[in-house]
């Protein structure tokens, strides 16, 4: 999902959020003033967050060293059947 997706749909549900807490207050005349600047600062947290997980998720990993590899019982290297002539 692109970032700009996330921070629309977030920044419309916001606004439904505050648009029903401001009609359910009516005489707070203070929410006019802060729901703006909260809302600014939730949606920059959000697109830092967006932006954060991005980058982390898209970084390139480091390979793992190989580690010898232990198979069968362990005789196949040392026998002790010598070959006949």
């Amino acid at each position: 999902m692109r970032p700009w997706v996330l921070i629309f749909a977030s920044g419309t549900v916001l606004a439904l959020v505050c648009q029903t807490a401001m009609l359910a207050q009516p005489k707070a005349v203070w929410m006019v003033w802060v729901l703006p600047a909260l809302g600014t600062a939730v949606l920059f947290a959000i697109a830092l967050l967006a932006e954060t997980s991005r980058r982390v998720l898209s970084a390139p990993t480091t390979p793992l060293e190989r580690q010898p590899v232990i198979s069968g019982s362990g005789f196949e290297k040392t026998s002790i059947v010598e070959a006949r002539p």
